[in-house]
């Protein structure tokens, strides 16, 4: 009985075990050695590090291989008001065998995750630390909030903590902003000239750089990029409010997963992984400056919005590096360009459509048992980089 299992960190046996299960449904035409190879490179990368796989299993015999389901959290970084960060979590691989499904499996482990990654110590806002959030796993119970990405539409909202336990307050995971705004390659014009140039040579514009696969580049515009979502988020009078610590190291995780993909398939992956907007060798973080970073979907044949950061000075000017995506990923053969909640300024060029989408949903879960629920959370810049 589902009521009778109990929530497990996994050995590594058993979280190889997962592997071999999930690939019969994600592998996305990896075979089981491309996969494997994947979740290895993913998992020895820098924010693969913090990767933990948790399993449901009898509580007669926690160490068997065959657990009812299984998934994976990942500890990071939330920014929040005052240049203070806190600890949070993000849940990955929510998989359930077929043959286990529609029992009540993976509600259960759901339920029980609450209580494992949530803090049992009751604090204020104010009084979050400032000091840098190691990735690496610490032991749980310490996570102001987590965050997951649904493909089984609402059915996270009302998980919450069962009993009367801390976290008796958390209700589920709410679904925020679920926004997608898509350009597809086929409605734009043909290229000029000067967009058929090869990566390797001058960008377009003179004043828009590419950002190479270079990971002490990304590493500096993400921490540029997370002081300015700190000030931003210090100059709203909304509460709570925060962001998703943008890092160097989770714009190389998500990349590799595009790469390991290229690869396993004979594509040429590409050198370029973003451009900035007025930097050229100036100084990054001024009102002009703007960038975005992307990925590459190679089965969607999707070149996927990870940041987009518009300059605040001249937003118009975003259109510069909106062409360049849209150039890119006609170059590689994609079919579209896709971003999570793209500011209006941008979202509006190019003939962009946006809807509210059904995959994917973006939910949080609140442990900051103040009397706050999930919906009334602030999340700034709820983007592509925070999918994991």
């Amino acid at each position: 009985m589902a009521s009778e299992a109990i929530l497990v960190r996994a050995s590594h046996e058993q979280y190889l075990v997962t592997l071999h299960r999930q690939q019969k449904e994600w592998s996305y035409g990896l075979t089981l050695e491309q996969f494997l190879h994947r979740e290895k490179t993913l998992k020895d990368s820098a924010f693969g590090q913090a990767l933990q796989c948790w399993v449901l299993v009898p509580a007669s015999d926690p160490a068997t291989l065959e657990s009812y389901c299984s998934c994976e959290t990942f500890r990071r970084a939330v920014l929040l008001p005052q240049g203070k960060k806190a600890p949070a979590y993000s849940i990955a691989s929510v998989f359930t065998p077929p043959e286990n499904r529609k029992k009540g499996y993976a509600r259960r482990m759901m339920t029980l995750l609450h209580a494992e990654i949530g803090r049992t110590k009751s604090m204020r806002l104010e009084e979050e630390s400032s000091d840098d959030v190691k990735p690496q796993w610490q032991g749980g119970l310490d996570g102001l909030l987590s965050v997951l990405y649904s493909d089984v539409g609402a059915f996270y909202e009302n998980i919450g903590q069962e009993g009367e336990g801390t976290l008796a307050e958390v209700k589920g995971w709410s679904t925020l902003a679920p926004i997608t705004t898509t350009w597809l390659l086929a409605n734009l014009p043909p290229p000029t000239p000067s967009t058929i140039e090869s990566e390797s040579e001058s960008p377009l514009a003179s004043n828009i750089s590419p950002v190479n696969l270079d990971l002490d580049v990304f590493n500096t515009i993400c921490s540029i990029d997370a002081k300015l979502l700190s000030q931003a988020i210090a100059s709203t009078s909304l509460r709570p409010v925060l962001a998703v610590e943008p890092t160097g190291d989770l714009i190389q995780w998500h990349i590799l997963r595009s790469q390991v993909y290229a690869e396993a398939n004979g594509k040429s992956s590409p050198d370029v992984w973003g451009f900035e907007l007025n930097f050229a060798g100036g100084k990054r973080g001024g009102p002009e400056w703007g960038f975005v970073l992307f990925t590459i979907d190679w089965p969607k044949k999707t070149v996927k919005l990870l940041r987009l950061r518009v300059p605040a000075v001249a937003p118009e000017k975003v259109d510069g590096l909106l062409r360049e995506v849209l150039e890119f990923g006609r170059k590689h053969e994609c079919e579209k360009v896709e971003g999570w909640n793209v500011p209006a300024v941008a979202a509006t060029l190019f003939a962009g459509h946006t809807i509210e989408r059904e995959g994917s949903l973006p939910g949080l879960a609140w442990y900051g048992r103040d009397g706050v629920d999930g919906k009334a959370v602030t999340w700034v810049a709820n983007e592509g980089y925070g999918w994991c």
